[in-house]
């Protein structure tokens, strides 16, 4: 805001708002969304409350052991009021609308040079893309659920983090989450002079377009279920799978199979490429000339794409 770009601002406070909101939807089940907990949800204040309550118990402890009962009050209560499995959701959808909206408007910004290459907007960047690297890696890892049937665990994590296939594993999410957040924003870069009341929406007609897809797979390999359907906005950055499963590749366990998706993906790459190279071959070669960092973002997305 204070750099002059107000139109930026307002998108990335948006972004923020839908973080809030689809934090507040997605840890709050049917049961439980009183007025309270979904102000507290909204809010951010479970956490605290979790944290002050934990070291408050910490510090009347008697005993450094398990059986200590105030250890056991404090396992009640995440047990009783569901603060893990809310903390959990909470976060998924933070990430997933707060942080993957921000990452495309910055990289746009970016990439356009509408806003300067500096430290601090890479480390935003950076941790817009750890907190969805997190929450997709979390999905193999050892002993977090989820997916959860009136409070009894149905799909859990099976590799525990410093397991050498989990570390592999995220490096997979990190080289997939990077080429899909990349890929819109730099087709709306290339692409640029459509417009609807000022704003350009090549790169949103193109994640619409996937998202269309991922819900048409999700919706068929989740047997129509429309509460499915949310998985949809994941997975058109990343398999919302966990990948590390026996039969994960050819079966659906929460969304769509993930040799499905790899390939989905592959294929919408390469329709855009050879309309880019043939139609747009110019655009490129200007994008490719425009900066250092460009170039340098350029090059990590085809390495991103090959190691996927």
């Amino acid at each position: 805001w204070h750099s002059g770009h107000s139109a930026y601002a307002v998108l990335n406070s948006l972004a923020i708002a839908a973080g809030l909101v689809s934090s507040m939807f997605s840890a709050s089940t049917t049961a439980d969304r009183d007025a309270l907990s979904l102000l507290l949800i909204l809010f951010h204040v479970n956490p605290l409350l979790v944290a002050a309550q934990a070291i408050f118990l910490f510090c009347l402890a008697r005993v450094a052991t398990g059986n200590d009962p105030r250890y056991q009050s404090l396992q009640s209560y995440f047990h009783s009021e569901k603060c893990k499995s809310q903390l959990a959701r909470s976060t998924l959808g933070e990430a997933f609308a707060e942080a993957l909206l921000s990452m495309f408007i910055q990289t746009y910004a970016l990439m356009t040079h509408t806003l300067a290459w500096n430290f601090l907007s890479f480390l935003s960047l950076v941790l817009s893309l750890i907190s969805i690297v997190k929450s997709f890696s979390l999905l193999d890892m050892y002993p977090h659920v989820s997916r959860e049937i009136n409070g009894q665990p149905i799909l859990v994590g099976l590799v525990k983090p410093e397991k050498t296939a989990f570390q592999l594993a995220v490096v997979y999410r990190l080289v997939e989450v990077s080429s899909q957040v990349l890929f819109f924003p730099l087709f709306q870069v290339v692409v640029d002079e459509f417009e609807f009341f000022g704003l350009r929406y090549s790169g949103v007609v193109l994640w619409s377009c996937d998202c269309l897809v991922q819900a048409v797979l999700v919706m068929k390999y989740t047997n129509w279920k429309p509460t499915k359907l949310m998985f949809a906005i994941p997975n058109t950055i990343g398999t919302y799978e966990p990948v590390l499963l026996r039969g994960s590749a050819s079966r659906a366990f929460l969304s769509t199979p993930a040799a499905l998706h790899v390939l989905t993906h592959l294929g919408e790459l390469v329709l855009v490429l050879v309309y880019l190279f043939h139609f747009r071959a110019s655009d490129v070669y200007k994008l490719w000339e425009s900066h250092a960092w460009t170039r340098f973002v350029l090059r990590y997305y085809a390495v991103c794409n090959v190691a996927r």
